[in-house]
């Protein structure tokens, strides 16, 4: 609650001070909350906007993937794949579809040597 209420007043004095919000702000992003919440909780100060959480998101992804291609480039990199099964599970199975419950898929690590 100290860290919430200090976070606040920070934002309340300096609009650029938003390192809590922005933290908060990602984690809710990574659990799916709604926008009415996440506008509710910036209005406080302890979140920053949808808008804004959206950019954030973005930026980071560009970042890594900028740094993932620069990896995979220096041919200092291995790979390793991997394949796995996923069952998604229905409550009613239906005669027409058969059994599409089941995904194959593959995932692949780059691992820096």
């Amino acid at each position: 609650r100290k860290v919430s209420i200090f976070s606040m007043f920070t934002k309340s004095s300096n609009q650029r001070n938003n390192g809590l919000p922005s933290i908060i702000a990602v984690f809710l992003h990574a659990c799916n909350t709604p926008d009415r919440v996440i506008e509710m909780l910036s209005q406080l100060g302890l979140s920053i906007s949808p808008s804004s959480i959206n950019s954030a998101v973005s930026s980071l992804v560009r970042k890594a993937e900028t740094k993932r291609r620069q990896a995979g480039q220096q041919l200092l990199t291995a790979y390793a794949y991997d394949n796995f099964d996923v069952a998604f599970n229905v409550g009613t199975p239906t005669v027409d579809k058969g059994d599409r419950s089941l995904a194959h898929l593959t995932s692949a690590t780059m691992i820096p040597l």
